[in-house]
C-alpha cells in the first residue's frame, strides 16, 4: 500500500511525512523524491508541472489538487489517476489516519490547478486545466450516507464521513467518479443535474433561502460547495472513531458516470431548449434559439467582477432573441446558478426585467 500512495501522491515540496502519523505502521517516511520518481517528466519546481498541466482533457494523469490549508494557493501536489480500483485504494489509506483535529489534514480539490496559467491568480476558475470525478459534501440533513447509493442505483460511488460526522448529526462525504475529465462549466452542470434528482426524490435542496416545505426531508447537499474550485479535507477517521465509515457501492449494475448522457438528458443542459413564443395576440413570432444560445454561453464565461453587467446583458439578449418576459424570467433564474453569487444575480432579476420592460437605458445598449 505505501509504494501505491507514493506512486500516485506528487508532492513536490520536500517534507518528511504528510501528516504526522498517517503512514505510522508503514515502517517509513513518506518522502516527497519518491513520488517525484515515479513521474521522471517532472522536475521539483512547480513551473515543471507544463508537460502535465496542459489543456487536453483526453490527458488523464491527475483527479485533483492537494492543498496545505484552506488559504494556500500554491498546490502541495497533485493525485495522480491510474484508474477507479486505485483511488478506491488511496482514498481508503488516507481514510485509515487517525488525526488530532481535521486541520491536521491535506485539502483536496477534483480540479488540476495550473496556479501559473497567466489569469492573475493561482486557484481559480481560469487555473483550472480540468476537474475529474463529483465530490458531494451532505451535512445535517435527513439523507443518510447508506440511502443515497438507493438514489443513483446505477452509479458507483463512495461514501466516507468527515470529521465531526456522528449519526445524530450526518456530515459525510459522497465521491462519484467520471468515466473522463470535464470543463469546470460541465462539472456544475453534473452538480445541477444531481441536485435535480434529490429534489425529485423529495429532498429538500439548499440552493437559496428558500425553506423547505412543512414535513419535507431535507438532503442536507452543500449548495455552496457545487463550484469546481472548491476544497474538501481528505478521508480520515470521524474525532469519535466508531462513527467512521468508508465504503464502495460497486455491485454488477453500477458503472462510472458517464458525463455525457447526463449532462445532454439531464433536467438542465448546456443549451436548454425554450418553450415557442406566442405573443398576447396568438401570433407566433420568430425566436431566435442560436443567439440565445451564444448570450448563455458568453454570460458563463463571464469574468470575475462583471457579473452585474454580465446578467443584464443576458437578459437583453435573450429578449433581443425574441423571448417575452416569462421566458427571460426562466432563462434568468436557471442561469443565475452559474453565477459566482447566485443570489445577488437572483436579487436583481426583478429590476432587470421592469429595466427591460421600461427599455434599457443608453449605458446597457
Amino acid at each position: 500500500m505505501q509504494i501505491l500512495v507514493d506512486q500516485l501522491l506528487l508532492l513536490k515540496n520536500c517534507q518528511d511525512a504528510l501528516v504526522d502519523g498517517w503512514c505510522e505502521g508503514n515502517g517509513s517516511r513518506c518522502r516527497a523524491e519518491s513520488s517525484i520518481d515515479s513521474y521522471s517528466s517532472l522536475g521539483t519546481s512547480p513551473q515543471d508541472l507544463s508537460d502535465l498541466l496542459v489543456p487536453d482533457f483526453h490527458h488523464q494523469s491527475c483527479c485533483g489538487t492537494l492543498y496545505p490549508d484552506k488559504f494556500a494557493s500554491i498546490p502541495t501536489g497533485y493525485l495522480g489517476w491510474v484508474d477507479v480500483e486505485s483511488f478506491i485504494q488511496i482514498l481508503s489509506a488516507f481514510h485509515r489516519r487517525k488525526l488530532s483535529s481535521k486541520e491536521r489534514n491535506f485539502l483536496f480539490s477534483p480540479a488540476v490547478f495550473d496556479p501559473y496559467r497567466g489569469t492573475g491568480k493561482h486557484r481559480g476558475t481560469g487555473n483550472i486545466v480540468y476537474v475529474r470525478n463529483v465530490w458531494l459534501d451532505f451535512e445535517d440533513g435527513h439523507l443518510q450516507p447508506k440511502e443515497l447509493p438507493q438514489l443513483f442505483p446505477h452509479v458507483q460511488m463512495l461514501g466516507t464521513n468527515t470529521f465531526r460526522h456522528t449519526a445524530e448529526k450526518p456530515r459525510f462525504r459522497v465521491i462519484i467518479p467520471t468515466t473522463q475529465p470535464v470543463t469546470p462549466e460541465a462539472y456544475l452542470l453534473l452538480y445541477e443535474n444531481i441536485a435535480w434528482k434529490l429534489e425529485d426524490a423529495g429532498y429538500f435542496v439548499q440552493r437559496n433561502r428558500k425553506r423547505p416545505r412543512t414535513g419535507q426531508p431535507r438532503s442536507g447537499l452543500d449548495w455552496s460547495k457545487r463550484h469546481p474550485t472548491s476544497l474538501f479535507y481528505l478521508p480520515c477517521q470521524a474525532e469519535d472513531t466508531q462513527e467512521s465509515f468508508f465504503f464502495d457501492c460497486n455491485d454488477g449494475a453500477r458503472t462510472l458516470l458517464d458525463p455525457m448522457p447526463w449532462i445532454e438528458n439531464g433536467e438542465v443542459s448546456l443549451q436548454p431548449e425554450l418553450p415557442a413564443f406566442c405573443d398576447s395576440n396568438g401570433n407566433d413570432k420568430d425566436l431566435d434559439q442560436a443567439r440565445v444560445g451564444r448570450a448563455i454561453a458568453a454570460w458563463r464565461a463571464i469574468p470575475k467582477g462583471q457579473g452585474n453587467e454580465g446578467f443584464f446583458r443576458l437578459a437583453l439578449e435573450c429578449k433581443r432573441a425574441g423571448l417575452d418576459p416569462r421566458q427571460v424570467e426562466e432563462v434568468l433564474q436557471n442561469e443565475a446558478e452559474f453565477a459566482r453569487s447566485p443570489s445577488e444575480r437572483k436579487s436583481q432579476i426583478a429590476g432587470i426585467l421592469e429595466s427591460l420592460r421600461k427599455g434599457p437605458t443608453k449605458s446597457h445598449v
